[in-house]
């Protein structure tokens, strides 16, 4: 997400988030981003006043590399585990109404981070939910559900993605079932963003 700014709410954004000011030298005016994970703020300097503030407090300790939040994710480890990509594709027949449409998890342990919609029409929405398997394994009660995480979402037309700003864990053998509600008979098809952890 971006944001253009004044200077005055820009260099506050910065100077609370310990952001640094990224710029370009224009001639005459500035250029400035600055990042924080997915969210950057941007701002245009031409007023000299503004100008001569940011070259006399800021400029120096500017456009060094911006600190990421998710080093660790980027580095494809965490504590001894790696994540290794496992992106997943299902093909889906829908009806007019209502479709369970069932994914059963096959690794031992991996961690889903979103899902893609494409065929969908305008109208088409689902909600995501997560079952035990038939042996109960992680609750102790066959096919219990574990969890929900989509309510009536609706699609966009043709592509649709849903990215959460954290990972769920799933283990082999759980079920996701997304309740597709179609406003016509069709063909679906659904990626399952995740990535497989191991030791």
């Amino acid at each position: 997400m971006q944001m253009n700014l004044e200077w005055s709410v820009f260099k506050s954004v910065c100077t609370a988030r310990s952001l640094s000011m990224q710029y370009i030298d224009m001639t005459g005016s500035y250029a400035l981003m600055a990042f924080d994970d997915c969210f950057e703020v941007c701002c245009n300097l031409v007023e000299s006043a503004d100008i001569t503030d940011f070259v006399t407090n800021y400029k120096a300790t500017g456009n060094k590399p911006p600190v990421s939040l998710t080093a660790a994710f980027a580095a494809k480890t965490f504590g001894t585990k790696r994540l290794f990509a496992r992106n997943t594709g299902k093909a889906f027949a829908v009806t007019t109404g209502s479709n369970d449409l069932s994914y059963t998890m096959t690794y031992a342990w991996a961690k889903i981070t979103g899902l893609e919609c494409i065929g969908a029409e305008i109208g088409d929405y689902a909600e995501l939910r997560v079952y035990d398997n038939s042996s109960g394994t992680y609750s102790g009660v066959p096919n219990a559900l574990l969890n929900q995480f989509g309510y009536t979402l609706y699609m966009a037309k043709d592509y649709y993605t849903r990215n959460s700003q954290f990972d769920s864990d799933i283990y082999a053998g759980m079920v996701l079932k997304i309740t597709y509600n179609s406003i016509s008979d069709k063909n679906v098809y659904l990626n399952y963003l995740m990535n497989e952890v191991k030791t």
